[in-house]
């Protein structure tokens, strides 16, 4: 598989290494008295020694309890995603001053890009990205907002690359599936127009254009009810038969990691979910027009692509394995929560009875959105059982903060008990008071966006902060990542990756250090319930699911479930957990996947 963009050689944060990350927040005290401290009034404007970003890293992990704090946060967020997008007007004409310099670095990068054959493409493209991104990140010239706005024109130029492969599928099902009626569309012909243009803006409209063409093809094929094929395993088809495509797709979805650009990825995020990964809003401005049917619009509030005729079927498309996704991880994680009152899955009488009595369930959903639809079902199945739930809600983007603030005053139900501004990016320090409280803790389709390294200390916090038989739900994009380019190519111009099988599955490097008796926690993964495990790696689609219970652990027990999970004992492991916890794994994974079977996204 081709090594994606970002370093695999990343920082160790495994037990071994250290235990919790420095915080690199320019020395702000971000918990004060063990306690959420509340977001501060101060803005960037009002920070006059600070940098936006270093303000923004200075809210890290803050209560946000008015629409009004929200606000604060959303606004300059607003601001540095349009300021950065304001580069584009200085790609065909630029003045003559440093940022020129650094246009025409981009137009020489662009042209080597554009000028070499797509099945020659990859390791060209590798080197070249790789480079510019690293200049302009390490540069001193560049303010923040340019920075950011070169970035978001290497995405452009990804796009453009990813367009031409949708070309590519698209002539593999016209040609597959004798689609006659779309002889007329000159596929062909629209590839010799796309490579003979040499101006950015205008192969980037002609790529837009050829891309809205090929998803006609493809929704043709896709968009009935019951297709006689997926579309995930049309892709998987297409990529056998073209393996060097296949290879330049996977060096299309990948992340640069620089320590230099740490503080920005949050506020790309921001710009990803109010441009080509939301609605569009971000995306009015004039260069872009070309591109307004691109956004993916994710959390379905329909407003750019309104007059895209085959939006819609591409939406339902990829919703259908995203829905049988966040299906299965609810029933699964609502039976896990309640499969502890079950005598057969744990001897423990006094955690039975904890369980069994009326009590509340503690859950904490991080990357949650502006409905944590990740965790909303399981919050309701429970409540309809009598149980009460207290949810903590975090987010990095200004918008979903304030829907969230609005739904909790608004409800006034105490269903969410919190609401929190946290950027998985930067370090994430919990409160004492967070130690051991959650039963559950998610991580709604957020993981893949982040750099390996803080993959694996996002899972080590989630550990930190779950009960000892608790749970950690991950929905997550896997290795499959690749397959989408020909549905949705707009969302690799902000971010996109995935999260390797051997972060997921690592679970003595995930293990954090537990009390003053040396012993650990240790998130074990409940292959019954994943939708893959270590000896079948095949995916349906892009989409993976992980469920980990949190067990307490000592060290030598650790490396004996260790042994036993390298050498594949999976049936000892289990039964050293269930020796250690009193919690029989077996028949855990039995009542978790009860129900949630006919959901499976398997």
């Amino acid at each position: 598989m081709t090594q994606p963009l970002h370093s695999r050689n990343t920082p160790d944060t495994s037990v071994q290494g250290r235990n919790t990350e420095v915080s690199n927040t320019s020395g702000h005290q971000l918990r004060m008295n063990g306690n959420v401290s509340k977001a501060t009034a101060a803005t960037p404007e009002q920070s006059t020694q600070e940098s936006p970003l270093a303000w923004f890293r200075s809210q890290q992990g803050k209560s946000i309890e008015k629409p009004e704090q929200a606000q604060q946060l959303l606004e300059p967020q607003k601001q540095i995603a349009q300021e950065a997008l304001a580069l584009l007007d200085h790609i065909d004409a630029p003045e003559a001053s440093t940022l020129s310099t650094w246009v025409h670095q981009f137009h020489y990068y662009h042209h080597k890009i554009s000028n070499t054959p797509l099945e020659t493409k990859t390791e060209v493209f590798v080197k070249e990205q790789s480079d510019f991104y690293c200049r302009v990140h390490e540069s001193s010239e560049l303010t923040e907002e340019q920075k950011l706005g070169f970035e978001f024109l290497l995405g452009l130029v990804r796009f453009q690359i990813a367009a031409e492969i949708d070309l590519k599928f698209a002539i593999f099902l016209r040609d597959k599936c004798e689609l006659t009626e779309f002889q007329h569309l000159g596929l062909e012909e629209m590839e010799e127009q796309v490579h003979s243009e040499t101006r950015f803006f205008k192969r980037l409209a002609r790529a837009s254009e050829a891309s809205e063409k090929a998803i006609d093809v493809i929704t043709k094929v896709f968009g009935t009810e019951k297709p006689q094929q997926s579309y995930w395993q049309a892709a998987k088809d297409f990529y056998a038969e073209n393996t060097e495509l296949e290879r330049l797709a996977k060096a299309l979805i990948s992340i640069h990691y620089e320590p230099e650009n740490t503080g920005f990825l949050g506020i790309a995020q921001h710009l990803h979910w109010n441009g080509f990964g939301g609605d569009g809003k971000y995306l009015t401005h004039e260069k872009l027009k070309a591109m307004k049917n691109q956004a993916f619009n994710y959390h379905g509030n329909q407003t750019a692509n309104a007059s895209c005729p085959h939006f819609t079927q591409r939406l339902e498309i990829f919703g259908r394995g995203l829905k049988e996704l966040m299906t299965f991880a609810s029933k699964a994680t609502t039976n896990a929560l309640t499969a502890c009152q079950d005598s057969a899955v744990t001897t423990d009488s006094e955690n039975r009875t904890a369980h069994h009595q009326d009590r509340t369930f503690y859950i904490y959903d991080l990357c949650t959105g502006p409905k944590f639809a990740a965790v909303a079902t399981t919050a309701a199945a429970l409540q309809q059982q009598g149980h009460k739930v207290a949810l903590t809600l975090s987010d990095v983007d200004g918008s979903n903060l304030k829907a969230l603030v609005d739904r909790k005053n608004k409800a006034a139900d105490g269903l969410i008990e919190d609401v929190r501004y946290e950027d998985l990016n930067l370090p994430l320090e919990p409160p004492e008071s967070d130690l051991d409280k959650y039963d559950l803790v998610s991580a709604s389709l957020g993981l893949h966006q982040l750099p390996d390294h803080r993959q694996k200390s996002c899972i080590q916090h989630f550990t930190r902060v779950a009960k000892p038989g608790g749970f950690i739900s991950i929905p997550h994009v896997n290795e499959l990542a690749h397959t989408q380019l020909m549905l949705i190519p707009a969302n690799i111009v902000d971010r996109e990756s995935f999260v390797p099988d051997e972060i997921l599955l690592n679970f003595a490097e995930l293990a954090v250090r537990h009390g003053t008796g040396g012993s650990f926690k240790v998130p074990y993964p409940l292959r019954g319930v994943t939708t893959h495990s270590p000896e079948n790696s095949d995916k349906e689609n892009l989409y993976g699911y992980t469920m980990y219970v949190v067990v307490e652990l000592t060290g030598e027990q650790l490396s004996g479930l260790q042994e036993h999970w390298d050498q594949a004992e999976y049936s000892q492991a289990n039964q050293l957990i269930s020796s250690c916890t009193n919690i029989d794994i077996d028949e855990l994974e039995q009542q978790i996947y009860k129900g949630a079977a006919e959901t499976s996204p398997q």
